[in-house]
């Protein structure tokens, strides 16, 4: 993920920018219920309190408990980037280059298949400002 600029000041109330990578399996889920995608990894990045929470949850259960991992430096005022690579074992997280830590992936079936952005509350600006780009690769190599 990727966006022009980002606003560096903490905002009064928490606000959220948020990412679920989500597996579908077709066979057994219905594409218009979310409760039917396993969420592979959610990421929640909260911009008053500078952190980066994570959890998961299998289609139809609970979710895990929460892991914070703290960018520390925090993203940068321009060009700031959020990098997620997706591995069979953990996801690894870099913030604008520099790795800040790794998650376990704890629901291991499934690939992804969708993707899930969301900000919140609804009115509030985005983390990453205006203009947030999102791409995807099937390699690690091809990555920027």
């Amino acid at each position: 993920m990727a966006s022009p600029s980002m606003n560096l000041d903490r905002p009064r109330k928490e606000t959220t920018m948020g990412i679920s990578l989500m597996y579908l399996d077709p066979s057994t889920g219905d594409a218009n219920d979310e409760d039917s995608y396993d969420l592979l990894l959610k990421v929640l990045i909260r911009s008053r309190r500078r952190v980066l929470e994570c959890s998961s949850r299998e289609a139809g259960g609970g979710f895990s408990k929460l892991i914070e991992l703290k960018p520390d430096p925090w993203f940068q005022k321009d060009n700031p980037k959020l990098r997620i690579d997706v591995g069979a074992n953990e996801f690894v997280f870099y913030v604008d280059g520099k790795r800040v830590g790794a998650v376990n992936r704890a629901v291991k079936r499934g690939k992804v298949t969708h993707f899930k952005y969301l900000i919140y509350p609804p009115n509030a600006e985005s983390a990453m400002g205006k203009g947030v780009t999102v791409t995807t690769y099937k390699q690690i190599s091809l990555v920027p």
